[in-house]
């Protein structure tokens, strides 16, 4: 079982002092106010050092944007040490948000992903409600592959009237997080217009063609493409309804991805096609992957881990993960990439220092922390704990990099059976 887990850099950075205003309501007369202050006197002594900060005290922005003094004022280079986030269910290992909420409906079956860019998105686990800003230009964009010649579809199905349409994205590159931030093709299906829209991102967005169709939005809808160099054919519940040729300067490869243009929307059965090789893309983890949202899954191919979140007994909030592995030959673990998964920043010789609070009903079991690649195929660091007794206990670790990446991850597992 897991609980707190951070790290931290030796680097000292300048501490910044915000101050916090608060307005009683009652009325001031403020030229009696400056009459008293000009009266005032404050007198300091450099000399006379009454306290010191701590090396570990950093400077942060106030304003709780995005958990921004979530865990406290430190150079704290995980987020989500706590695990109280709950599962999305998201396969974050093979996909990568670019803004949005994305959770796994299980209305729908296992398989399928649902985006509500607007407030009270449902959270997977537990009973809260997560309340996020409206979100009119989040995507999803599988991160294994590039697609140049070939296909792709995906189910589509609206939740609410809301917004301006969803698809799926082609041959996408250069993409970032906000409107227009991306260069490639989008394939859009307008709910309030009823079409379906070929669009070209550069940066902008210019609509190559469309054609109109009719649907029902509250059910499934399929969507699939097909590219050969500049020429695109879309298709709708299997008919072709655009034939385009983009001889102009056209996109050659890039990431496959869904989008959503302001409405919220679910997604399903996303194939991808090259050079005739079909590929089913899983969205979600399977059920027994119960991860806390900033995490990701560590597993083996021998699929005998199981992950849960249970708010019993936390070491810190409500929350704790636990991590199951039932048999010999595994490896079970998470792993967490930082803020918003852009990577943790490892630099070739430097010490990164840092705790967990684990328990154990498996005495003596072996846990590796390590610094790795973000696909967890080279290791930079790494020191094996040894974790006893059933009750919360720190383990202090330190980890010296053996290499410079600027998207590392931080890794915590076990290869042998235990909890």
């Amino acid at each position: 079982m897991i609980n707190q887990l951070h790290a931290k850099t030796s680097i000292i950075l300048l501490f910044l002092f915000a101050g916090i205003f608060r307005c009683s309501g009652q009325q001031h007369n403020f030229e009696a106010s400056a009459k008293r202050a000009s009266q005032n006197h404050i007198t300091i002594d450099a000399a006379d050092v009454r306290n010191t900060i701590p090396h570990t005290m950093f400077g942060t922005c106030i304003e709780d944007v995005n958990h921004e003094i979530y865990g406290g004022l430190y150079g704290q280079l995980i987020m989500g040490e706590s695990f109280e986030e709950p599962a999305s269910g998201v396969n974050y290992n093979e996909w990568k948000k670019y803004g949005g909420y994305w959770v796994a409906d299980r209305e729908y079956g296992d398989s399928s992903v649902s985006i509500v860019p607007g407030r009270h998105t449902h959270r997977m686990v537990g009973t809260n409600d997560l309340g996020v800003e409206p979100d009119g230009s989040a995507r999803l964009l599988y991160d294994k592959d590039d697609l140049s010649d070939g296909s792709m579809q995906a189910d589509i199905r609206f939740l609410q009237t809301s917004g301006n349409g969803a698809g799926i994205l082609l041959r996408v590159t250069d993409i970032g997080i906000g409107k227009n931030t991306l260069k490639g093709y989008e394939i859009r299906l307008n709910r309030e217009a009823n079409k379906i829209q070929l669009i070209k991102h550069r940066n902008d967005e210019q609509t190559l063609t469309y054609a109109p169709v009719v649907f029902s939005p509250d059910g499934w809808q399929l969507i699939s493409a097909k590219l050969i160099g500049g020429q695109i054919k879309v298709y709708f519940n299997d008919s072709l309804v655009i034939s385009y040729n983009d001889g102009e300067d056209p996109l050659t490869t890039g990431r496959i991805g869904l989008a959503t243009s302001g409405s919220p929307v679910s997604f399903r059965s996303v194939r991808l096609t090259k050079e005739g090789i079909e590929m089913k893309l899983a969205l979600t983890n399977p059920v027994e992957q119960q991860v806390s949202d900033r995490w990701d899954v560590i597993t083996s191919d021998a699929g005998d881990e199981r992950f849960s979140l249970v708010q019993h007994d936390a070491f810190n909030g409500l929350t704790m993960q636990t991590i199951e592995l039932s048999a010999a030959g595994g490896k079970a673990g998470v792993a967490n990439r930082g803020l918003n998964r852009w990577g943790i920043s490892v630099e070739k010789g430097q010490t990164y220092t840092g705790s967990c609070y684990l328990q154990t009903p498996t005495e003596g079991l072996q846990v590796t922390v390590a610094l790795e690649s973000v696909d967890g195929s080279r290791t930079y660091a790494q020191q094996i704990l040894t974790i006893t007794g059933n009750v919360w206990k720190q383990y202090r670790f330190s980890l010296v990099a053996s290499a410079s990446d600027t998207y590392a991850r931080f890794a915590l597992y076990f290869r042998h059976p235990g909890k």
